[in-house]
């Protein structure tokens, strides 16, 4: 009983000091002399700053913290490109080609429901979002009319705050995520975070790669409970830390380089581990999906970024800083195809276009055998190849198995129903919706499953 009370005691202050740094470090203006020359930053590993690189400049990267001095690959993407591979692009255009407005229930409701897209992560992810929302979100004509934007990251917030979260209140209407984490927890021998003491700790707590590697199965958790929260959550867009050089936190800590840098591996193998299918657990196709379709957005880390970019702490970003970050998320969210088709009022949707329709685009017929107990064919005709999504629904709209989403071919397309949701798990008896979403159309028909 002591020992329990001396733990909540030891927690409890913990807390009041992480909150204490969080609040100090984005107001006070004492933290340090300003540092004129670059050349003369020395990170928490005594490496000197001017000598890292982004992980998009290519250089093979070797941490003075890594006492095996091995080499790890950059780029953002495999096969040494900061390129999307194509068939992981097309799938995520595809689906992004699915989003429409869903009301609270998750329904499709192009009238009056909703496009609600969150932001997740700590401090700095929190006033770069408000900055985002203020700057360039509300009010801007641009968009699509249903979008709806909610930032959600908090200050003092890490990494570990989130993973312990767990599933929060479930929300079907949320389809989009903009994540931006970072881990400012030390680690223990075995791996594990220290969370019982304060947050600036010794430079040997944060070695390279086990520090990325607590980070990055931490991250994995969080997306896959947020996928349990949102359930039509389709895409996730990750980034990571921006440059940390001008810090003045306590030497060790994660504010520091080269350990800014290194975080951004954490997305990197998360976001390389599902488009190479190493982790089951990431797949986001298929009767097994556990997580949404995950890609890197921005790449922030920039050591170009000045000095006035930041507040007095050299952690925390001013107004430049955070105007900064806001644009890039903004051309990348107008910009990339697995976003602009969602996010600009330009994209195509069912209302929009439906007087443009080239005459019976899409043929959706009635599945066959119907009613079934075994397995039924679905059949669709297109005239144009474009993103399609064919899923399965309850009658009160909840999703039961995506079926495919792709390209269609031109002409018949055929596909076929086990009567099995997208965990393998068996439906019941009853009446069931099959729906056909395009860019351009939504069709549905009705089928009777048997048992």
């Amino acid at each position: 009983m002591k020992a329990q009370y001396s733990r909540r005691i030891r927690q409890s202050s913990w807390l009041l000091l992480a909150a204490f740094v969080t609040a100090f470090a984005q107001n006070s203006d004492l933290c340090r002399v300003p540092i004129n020359n670059y050349n003369q930053l020395v990170g928490a590993f005594g490496v000197q700053v001017s000598t890292l690189k982004p992980l998009t400049d290519g250089a093979a990267y070797v941490s003075v913290s890594d006492r095996s001095h091995t080499a790890y690959s950059t780029y953002l993407y495999p096969g040494n490109s900061n390129q999307m591979p194509a068939a992981h692009r097309a799938k995520g255009e595809a689906l992004a080609a699915t989003i429409q407005p869903l009301n609270a229930n998750g329904n499709l409701d192009l009238a009056n429901g909703k496009i609600v897209i969150i932001a997740e992560g700590m401090s700095n992810t929190r006033s770069e979002m408000e900055m985002l929302d203020s700057l360039f979100i509300r009010g801007n004509a641009a968009l699509h009319a249903k979008l709806e934007f909610r930032n959600l990251a908090q200050g003092g917030c890490d990494m570990v705050c989130w993973a312990n979260s767990g599933v929060g209140p479930i929300d079907p209407q949320v389809q989009v995520a903009l994540l931006k984490h970072s881990n400012n927890r030390a680690q223990n021998a075995d791996g594990s975070p220290q969370i019982e003491i304060g947050p600036f700790t010794t430079r040997d707590t944060k070695t390279f790669p086990a520090h990325a590697q607590t980070t990055n199965g931490m991250l994995k958790q969080r997306i896959l409970d947020l996928k349990q929260q949102y359930p039509n959550l389709k895409l996730v867009f990750l980034t990571s830390r921006t440059f940390g050089g001008w810090s003045c936190a306590p030497a060790g800590d994660e504010y520091h380089e080269p350990v800014a840098l290194e975080e951004g591996f954490v997305v990197k193998w998360l976001v390389r581990d599902q488009i190479q299918g190493t982790d089951p657990d990431l797949a986001f196709e298929g009767p097994n999906a556990k997580a949404p379709w995950l890609a890197w957005g921005p790449y922030l880390w920039d050591p170009d970024w000045p000095e006035d970019y930041f507040k007095e702490d050299g952690t925390h970003p001013c107004d430049a800083g955070r105007k900064a970050a806001a644009q890039l998320w903004y051309d990348f969210l107008t910009q990339d195809g697995a976003a602009k088709t969602w996010f600009l009022k330009s994209a195509p949707n069912a209302v929009e276009n439906a007087a443009s329709l080239p005459p019976n685009s899409y043929v959706l017929a009635q599945n066959f055998p119907n009613p079934f107990h075994g397995q039924t064919e679905i059949t669709f005709e297109a005239k144009l190849r474009e993103p399609v999504m064919i899923s399965i629904h309850t009658l009160d709209g909840r999703k039961l198995r995506t079926l495919f989403v792709g390209a269609a071919l031109v002409g018949r397309n055929r596909l076929k129903w086990d009567g099995r949701d997208d965990a393998s798990r068996m439906a019941a008896a009853g009446v069931y919706v099959y729906r056909l979403q395009t860019p351009r159309a939504s069709l549905t028909k009705k089928l009777v499953l048997l048992r």
